[in-house]
């Protein structure tokens, strides 16, 4: 996880995922705590 804010995207992060069944899990879990803060 990387701050993209120098990419002209503020307030942003970048993630890297290895595998698609990895990446599925981190979505699931970021939609998870995103919908916990409404």
């Amino acid at each position: 996880v990387r701050r993209a804010d120098g990419a002209g995207s503020p307030r942003c992060l970048r993630v890297a995922v290895g595998t698609p069944e990895e990446n599925d899990a981190f979505l699931a879990a970021l939609k998870e705590i995103l919908a916990d803060k409404g």
